[in-house]
């Protein structure tokens, strides 16, 4: 009896435990279920937040594009706000140009040009012809119309004369000269750097090729004041020895400036005769210190025909 009853007590707290367990999963299932849907419920205000915040967010955008579109004066259509609440797309009216008004006239002069050159001489002018032209007299070549003041180059008068050949500023236009007495024939002795010191009675003529270079005086190792420096001592010791002095400057107004000018006046000032590319002289530098010592002059429309006027200088 005691083993029926104790089985019985055994067998109703089994029951009692199994209760509670259906119980408390009971219980467990519910609350699971209502977090889950208390968890919807946020992610679903949470993306109606998120909605409202790029929708924001939008507006605001495009009142900045009305806005802006007001103030240059388009004119903005809405749409009722039954229909949207936002700003219809507007079509942008194109802003005509402003008229373009055609650029002043200037009436400053040209810009100095510049001491180098773009390119240096090769061996022969850049004008060179490839045939020889017949020569023609020195007193009708190209030349300015206040040159025919000046007094005309003598025919023959350097016939049979010994030349040398020296740069006054170390251009190339020194190389110039010398292709073209090469190419008339003329036995010419070319030293561009030569001093005073060296210059003997040997020559007769002197040929000074003028117009300055900051690279050739680089190259020669001097500065511009000491080429002034040798030109001078030169000049007075070619006077001393009684040489005819030939200033040429073939470079034309690219062979024209401040430094140029400074090799120009002095032996220009000193020449016996003068050879010169009209385009150089545009502004009668040259000219003015020429007719100032009545020096006999030829003008040549370009450095080749300057060869013409040599030629028939030394009679060749």
């Amino acid at each position: 009896m005691k083993k029926i009853l104790s089985l019985v007590l055994v067998l109703i707290m089994l029951t009692a435990f199994a209760a509670c367990g259906r119980g408390f999963e009971a219980a467990d299932a519910d609350d699971v279920a209502e977090l889950f849907n208390k968890i919807a419920v946020l992610e679903q205000k949470q993306k109606d937040l998120e909605e409202k915040l790029a929708l924001s967010t939008r507006i605001s955008v495009l009142e900045e594009q009305v806005k802006e579109l007001e103030e240059k004066g388009v004119p903005v259509a809405y749409v009722p706000a039954a229909q949207t609440q936002t700003v219809a797309p507007v079509e942008t009216v194109p802003a005509e140009p402003a008229p373009v008004e055609p650029a002043a006239e200037t009436t400053e002069p040209v810009a100095e040009p510049t001491e180098e050159p773009a390119a240096e001489p090769t061996e022969e002018p850049a004008a060179e012809p490839a045939a020889e032209p017949a020569a023609e007299p020195a007193a009708q070549a190209a030349a300015p119309a206040a040159a025919g003041e000046l007094p005309a180059v003598t025919p023959g008068s350097l016939a049979g004369k010994a030349a040398i050949l020296t740069s006054v500023g170390q251009s190339a236009d020194v190389d110039v000269v010398a292709t073209l007495c090469k190419k008339i024939k003329l036995d010419v002795y070319q030293n561009s750097t030569i001093k005073a010191e060296d210059l003997t009675s040997k020559y007769s003529v002197i040929i000074l090729a003028v117009g300055g270079s900051n690279k050739g005086l680089g190259a020669a190792g001097i500065d511009a004041d000491q080429e002034l420096a040798r030109a001078d001592a030169l000049i007075a010791k070619a006077k001393e020895l009684g040489m005819t002095i030939i200033a040429m400057h073939t470079g034309g107004a690219d062979r024209r400036g401040t430094l140029s000018d400074s090799f120009i006046k002095p032996a220009f000032a000193a020449a016996d005769i003068a050879i010169i590319v009209e385009s150089g002289d545009a502004d009668h530098l040259m000219y003015d210190i020429l007719a100032a010592n009545n020096t006999p002059t030829a003008y040549a429309a370009k450095a080749a025909d300057a060869r013409n006027v040599l030629k028939e200088l030394f009679g060749l």
